[in-house]
């Protein structure tokens, strides 16, 4: 079973059946804030072993398929926004804040080689706040998010397994809120002002950026074969066929304003079947 057909599970995670040791019968504070925190993202390596990121740094793991969820502990408070793992035993995650006032940003990259046991900070005082990452191997990976003085493009690649990272991209400011990438040639990112681009570990296509008059959106995914989607508010809903080289409304689409009071955060295909989830929640 796929990666992106576990996005959907961002919507379903009975938190509520979070374990952790309890005294007395009471909850523990990391079960509580667990229960409590929301959730950004989700990485499966297989139809068992999966991971789900959020709010307050934290990081919940199954090895059930989904049926169990236990909190893991985590040197960070602030939101984590993406997760990937390439087995079972090595992954990474990262998120950030943002300081008050100046309201500058503060990038965190977390990595585990124990399946999340263990998780340990990286140093990474150059990034900007993250909100996605994407390894293709045990070294070399890319991660997105806000756009920094020596990195605008807010796009970063690591050859390293995370230990540095270094801009990609060009000189213009991005700020990505969604992306996906199949393989290191062939990515999309999209910011909220401008048109879905084609991105690899080299950059984004700055030819295809063009203001975009759409609501905002939120979620993307990328298959192998070329064939995407991307989500986001008012029921926005975009397909590509090509790579992300061009997108367009899915045939059958409601055009009449149906679905304008939907709001996606999270999409996934696997074939012809696709799962958008967010707001409100008891729609999937």
């Amino acid at each position: 079973m796929t990666r992106s057909a576990f996005a959907l599970l961002l919507s379903l995670i009975p938190l509520g059946q979070c374990a952790a040791q309890r005294t007395q019968g009471l909850p523990t504070l990391t079960e509580t804030f667990a229960a409590d925190a929301t959730l950004r993202a989700v990485s499966f390596v297989d139809a068992r072993h999966g991971w789900a990121v959020g709010d307050r740094g934290v990081i919940l793991a199954t090895r059930d398929g989904g049926r169990r969820w236990d909190p893991q502990p985590t040197p960070v408070d602030c939101p984590l926004t993406g997760v990937w793992f390439v087995d079972s035993q090595r992954g990474w995650a990262v998120g950030g804040s943002v300081t008050p006032y100046t309201h500058t940003t503060h990038g965190v990259v977390l990595q585990t080689q124990d399946g999340g046991f263990s998780w340990r900070l990286v140093p990474a005082t150059e990034l900007p706040l993250l909100r996605g990452v994407r390894m293709f191997d045990n070294t070399t990976g890319l991660a997105w998010g806000e756009p920094s003085p020596v990195a605008p493009s807010g796009l970063f690649r690591t050859n390293n397994g995370g230990r540095n990272w270094l801009p990609a991209g060009s000189t213009e400011s991005h700020a990505w809120l969604a992306g996906a990438f199949a393989a290191r040639e062939r990515g999309v990112l999209v910011d909220s002002r401008s048109a879905p681009c084609a991105a690899s570990e080299r950059g984004v296509e700055d030819h295809q950026l063009a203001p975009r008059t759409a609501p905002p959106l939120y979620a993307a995914t990328l298959a192998t074969n070329g064939v995407g989607w991307l989500a986001g508010a008012g029921g926005e809903l975009l397909t590509t066929d090509d790579g992300a080289r061009t997108w367009h409304a899915p045939p059958g689409a409601p055009h009449d304003g149906a679905l304008a009071w939907c709001d996606w955060r999270a999409v996934a295909a696997r074939g012809k079947k696709v799962w958008l989830a967010g707001s409100p929640g008891a729609l999937v």
